[in-house]
């Protein structure tokens, strides 16, 4: 009995056991994609909480890879469960990734909280919320949902106002995202700004409007800086024909600024209005696109995500593979 319990002997059965889980959990099956609505994402830049919802696509739960991400923005009076609700998101992911169209993918729909997806640090504002996506939510995201956690592994994404948020993202921290697409993009040139129709802005840029901070945030604005960056992401403009808010009309304008400026983009101008019949369609070609710039998920190295827990009892060994679900 005094040789059972010997510690080459006893060595030898965990690395045996290891092995035992290793390959029971490859020779799992993979489990379907998944959906997880309304989650509260912790922010100390904020001082509260932020909202999210978040596609898994199968075979995450497995623990085994990790992925890139897209972060997809709402429009004004919209929330994180637009695009799943509205935007069949769920099952159009499924499709496109199962025909290998788009990569295997989290999508992260957070709450924009009708604040343009700007800082702003007014009383009653949002305060500053375009510095919390960017310091709390993604990171929170990407370490919770396994992301690959780097430029290349992160796109964004939005229709409307989220169409301007994602542009502003994209243009204001290129070293940050590999890609972003805009639909039916709020894409104001310095003389439309609608500053005498408070109810479009609902304050994000001052009350009174303030132009300056407008500039600042403003995507056209932005396109010097952005042209002069070491590294660029590649855009996608699309807007319907028949937007009823013209800005098909600024979608294009943009494309051509863009281009002139030596910057990657590609325009889609497709039969549609302001409205979800068409954004529920534009957004697949989309999708195609921004798969088509993302790193494609690695391999977690098998030992480190087999488990984690060995315990001994009464003889018996037992395996318990690491929880990954949120």
């Amino acid at each position: 009995m005094a040789a059972l319990s010997c510690p080459r002997r006893r060595g030898l059965g965990l690395l045996v056991a290891l092995s035992l889980a290793v390959a029971t959990l490859a020779a799992t099956p993979a489990l379907a994609s998944a959906v997880h609505r309304d989650l509260a994402v912790p922010s100390a830049v904020l001082g509260r909480e932020m909202r999210a919802s978040v596609y898994l696509p199968t075979g995450h739960s497995r623990g085994e890879q990790r992925f890139p991400v897209v972060f997809l923005l709402h429009g004004r009076g919209g929330n994180q469960n637009d695009w799943l609700d509205a935007g069949r998101l769920a099952p159009l992911l499924d499709r496109l990734i199962d025909e290998r169209a788009v990569p295997p993918v989290v999508v992260v729909m957070p709450a924009g909280e009708d604040g343009w997806y700007v800082d702003n640090p007014d009383p009653g504002g949002r305060g500053l919320w375009a510095t919390a996506f960017l310091d709390d939510l993604v990171p929170w995201v990407e370490a919770r949902f396994a992301g690959l956690g780097r430029r290349g592994g992160r796109a964004i994404a939005g229709l409307s106002m989220g169409g301007f948020g994602a542009l502003r993202f994209a243009f204001s921290r290129p070293d940050r995202f590999v890609a972003a697409a805009s639909l039916s993009g709020a894409l104001f040139l310095p003389d439309e700004y609608p500053e005498h129709d408070p109810d479009r802005l609902l304050g994000a840029f001052g009350t009174p409007f303030d132009r300056a901070r407008m500039e600042a945030n403003n995507p056209w604005h932005l396109i010097p800086a952005l042209a002069a960056a070491r590294e660029r992401p590649a855009i996608w403009i699309a807007a319907g024909d028949d937007d009823g808010l013209a800005f098909e009309q600024n979608a294009a304008r943009m494309h051509a600024a863009l281009r002139r400026a030596g910057i990657k983009s590609e325009l889609r101008i497709d039969q549609g209005g302001h409205d979800w019949e068409y954004w529920a369609r534009a957004i697949e070609p989309a999708l195609r696109f921004l798969g088509g710039q993302l790193d494609r998920p690695e391999t977690v190295p098998a030992l480190l995500t087999a488990s984690a827990s060995l315990e001994q009892d009464s003889g018996n060994l037992r395996i318990e593979a690491a929880d990954t679900s949120p």
